[in-house]
């Protein structure tokens, strides 16, 4: 399912930071308990409770970084592109629509406690027209309720709550015409609430995402020539949570989705492909995918997921190709997947 996805684990996404309301490697002289009465003051956006973690967070160093980010989206988020392109070389086209978005990267141990909250619809929609391009066609259209990235390179200690409660998260590309002597790619993205975290010492995370919002993403191609591979993707995701590390971890998690439906659509008329073809229609409820690897692991998880939406997803299309064609429909209500690999040093 990674075929034109926004860079996944299993669907992260780090595509646009449109809001930077943190402090990336501020130095605190305060204490962990400091950090936490800070953060219920700065963040006080009544997202609901947090798991328990087996134990409090330990104190973090006095020379790490706090983070604390408040966000509350409380209007429509909408993007449009319409694009039309005759002769071009290559096409690179984004629509992306993101109701709170937060990226983070700390050089050292780092504490991080963070509130996103949208109220209201994201929507995103592109229609694109490319003809006789020399090079590679790309288009992504994405909408996300909520987006949060953070990678640090010691301990970090983290509570991170999404609430998506908009009525809707939609993305629809529509690639109304397309030739090409190169490659196509096209992606449509909508998820709900999405959070990732790549981390290079031991973690503790504690963390809930709530959608109510239905999410939607259809993906609508035809192509008339393409010289090379050809890979059209649609995904909707109520909620994603995804997480590396290299050092012991601990995680205890909360994903809940109530909205009313979670669905992906892909139909596609592919003539005169002269590479091979994938497509992909996956749409999941929550998601939860931890990967650790190191010299010396240990892992402790307990992932509760909630889902009560109907998830539906759908690939129609016809062909005409010279090469393989591979081709997906998934509808997943709740997945988790958990891995613990020690690292071989030669």
């Amino acid at each position: 399912m990674s075929n034109g996805i926004l860079d996944p684990k299993p669907f992260g996404i780090a595509l646009l930071c449109v809001l930077f309301l943190i402090a990336p490697g501020a130095r605190a002289d305060t204490d962990n308990d400091d950090a936490q009465g800070a953060a219920e003051e700065v963040t006080d956006l009544g997202a609901g409770e947090l798991p328990r973690l087996s134990r409090p967070f330990e104190s973090l160093p006095n020379d790490s970084s706090i983070v604390l980010n408040g966000q509350l989206q409380f209007d429509d988020s909408n993007a449009l592109l319409n694009l039309r392109v005759e002769d071009a070389q290559e096409v690179n086209a984004t629509a992306a629509a993101i109701g709170n978005s937060v990226s983070i990267d700390v050089a050292d141990d780092v504490y991080l406690d963070s509130i996103q909250e949208a109220q209201k619809e994201t929507i995103a929609r592109m229609d694109l027209t490319a003809t006789d391009a020399s090079g590679d066609l790309t288009g992504t259209a994405a909408a996300i309720g909520n987006s949060l990235s953070s990678s640090s390179e010691g301990v970090m200690e983290s509570a991170i709550r999404q609430s998506n409660a908009g009525e809707m998260v939609s993305s629809t590309l529509n690639l109304i015409e397309a030739s090409t002597s190169g490659g196509v790619a096209m992606t449509g993205a909508a998820i709900g609430n999405s959070a990732s975290f790549d981390n290079k010492g031991a973690s503790s995370m504690a963390g809930a995402q709530d959608n109510q919002a239905g999410v939607e993403s259809s993906v609508y191609g035809t192509l008339i020539d393409a010289g090379e591979t050809v890979s059209l993707t649609a995904a909707a995701m109520a909620n994603s949570l995804s997480g590396t590390s290299t050092g012991n971890t601990e995680m205890a998690t909360l994903q809940t989705n109530g909205g009313s439906l979670v669905r992906s659509d892909l139909t596609g008329s592919l003539s005169n492909i002269g590479g091979d073809v994938s497509l992909t229609g996956a749409a999941i409820g929550n998601s939860t995918s931890l990967t650790l690897t190191g010299e010396d692991l240990t892992v402790q998880s307990s992932p509760i997921q909630k889902n009560s939406a109907a998830v539906a997803a759908s690939v129609v299309s016809e062909i005409t190709v010279a090469g393989k064609v591979n081709a997906t429909a998934a509808a997943i209500g709740n997945t988790i997947s958990i891995t613990n690999k020690l690292l071989v040093i030669p």
